[in-house]
């Protein structure tokens, strides 16, 4: 197995002291350059091309990964920037379109999986919670406001329909087929990829949980096992792309995605879990890869205690590894304040009054992780537990509330912007968020 090594101090784009350091760096570099050059005039032409190829090589993440001719070899990152909360810039708002709260065939209730489909320009998503069909709704445009009433509300390219063909409820255990959900939803070209989860999976018996069908929704796969060695619950969550300069140092994975924060404990994830994957891996001639997840024994946080990283009021319901980056980020909720479990009456818990998990006040949450330290998980350098995040903030949004949740992330690369979806924000019905991403 070929070593993970970083070789350029990344830049923290939190960290000033950072850019200080780096600009330092730079300018011993350009004076030892200009000394090497004034003393050997002969190798100038050598040394412009040198220097070039080398500025190119760790300007960061646009650069490809460097490797040995033997591919056993130490594999060398050039390595960029990681993301922050200032890298999110809020472009605007839109809500989906308004089939009514009494309807099968409504986005109310729902929102969960969304993903972008670049041939479109469009977002597929989730409709009601009970009947779990899948639309594709088209982008209109944006507009800043904390007034739902006041936002452009999007139109039906394809309206709610069973883009599984019947096949989600056999995800869960046969006594309780109503606890098939989609965790996510993923384009690529003409096909549309499809993760599931059961919702209550107490026994441990989930063994399936991706299919493949077609972006207009026609015939689909069975539900296929990516892994027998990955628990397939822990995989059935959302999904994003692996950027291309990365993919080298996943193993040629194309695909990054993963279940965490679900009910019970004991058989999820106890933290943002990820696993790699392929197109091969739906033949099963490539198995998913887990890069990251947290056992009960080995959570992240707590988890029944009073945390602002993780508790078992947390959940992710999005991943997004942007390009030009080195930051993998986990989009979902979770309270912050002291945990209980009882009835909201019995937490002082005026949000949530089911019996269940509390914590009293809650907020929006972003969970970055370091790529790099993915890929030694990858490379079997580390285990999956024993990352943590380099960064994790309040995810700030215009739009109130009466519930924190957030049910889907999705990722333009195109345009390098990330659409956040956010229960109940307008009725019953969500609202989609955007935000531009710069290093």
């Amino acid at each position: 197995m070929a070593t993970v090594r970083v070789v350029e101090q990344r830049i923290s784009v939190k960290s000033a002291m950072g850019w200080l350091f780096g600009a330092c760096v730079l300018i011993v570099f350009a004076g030892l350059v200009t000394w090497s050059r004034s003393n050997d005039e002969s190798a100038v032409g050598e040394e412009d091309a040198a220097d070039d190829v080398a500025l190119e090589s760790a300007s960061g993440p646009d650069a490809a990964p460097v490797a040995g001719d033997d591919p056993e070899s130490d594999q060398e990152l050039f390595v960029g920037s990681l993301l922050g909360p200032e890298s999110l810039r809020l472009e605007g708002s839109f809500t989906v379109p308004d089939s009514g709260s009494g309807s099968e065939q409504s986005l109310a209730y729902g929102g969960a999986g969304v993903a972008y489909n670049p041939g479109r320009d469009s977002l597929f998503i989730t409709g009601h919670d009970w009947h779990q069909l899948t639309a594709e709704i088209a982008i209109p445009e944006l507009v800043q406001s904390s007034d739902p009433s006041s936002l452009n509300r999007a139109s039906y390219v394809q309206p709610p329909q069973d883009a599984t063909d019947g096949k989600l409820e056999d995800i869960s255990t046969p006594a309780d087929p109503e606890y098939a959900r989609v965790g996510g939803y993923l384009v690529d070209g003409d096909s549309l990829i499809i993760s599931a989860f059961d919702y209550y999976d107490a026994s441990g018996e989930q063994s399936r949980s991706h299919l493949v069908t077609d972006v207009n929704l026609g015939e689909s796969t069975e539900l296929q096992a990516i892994s027998d060695e990955v628990q397939a619950r822990w995989l059935g969550g959302p999904m994003a792309f692996i950027p291309e300069v990365w993919r080298p140092s996943f193993g040629g994975d194309r695909y990054i995605g993963g279940l965490g924060g679900v009910a019970i404990a004991s058989n999820s994830s106890v933290g943002p879990a990820a696993a790699t994957f392929s197109p091969e891996s739906f033949s099963q001639g490539k198995p998913a890869t887990l890069v990251l997840g947290y056992p009960l024994a080995s959570a992240l946080d707590g988890p029944e205690e009073q945390s602002d990283l993780w508790n078992l009021t947390s959940n992710v319901t999005g991943i997004v590894f942007p390009e030009a980056s080195d930051s993998v980020l986990f989009f979902g909720s979770m309270g912050f304040g002291e945990y209980c479990y009882g009835t909201g009456d019995d937490c002082g818990d005026p949000d949530y009054a089911s019996k269940g998990t509390h914590a009293y006040p809650y907020r929006y949450q972003v969970w970055a992780y370091d790529a790099a330290e993915l890929a030694q998980v990858a490379a079997g350098e580390r285990s999956p537990e024993s990352l943590q995040p380099y960064d994790y903030w309040e995810l700030e949004l215009p739009t109130a509330a009466p519930s924190f949740t957030l049910t889907g992330a999705a990722y333009d690369a195109a345009h390098n912007r990330i659409f956040v979806a956010q229960e109940f924000a307008d009725g019953n019905n969500p609202v989609i968020h955007v935000f531009s991403v710069s290093p």
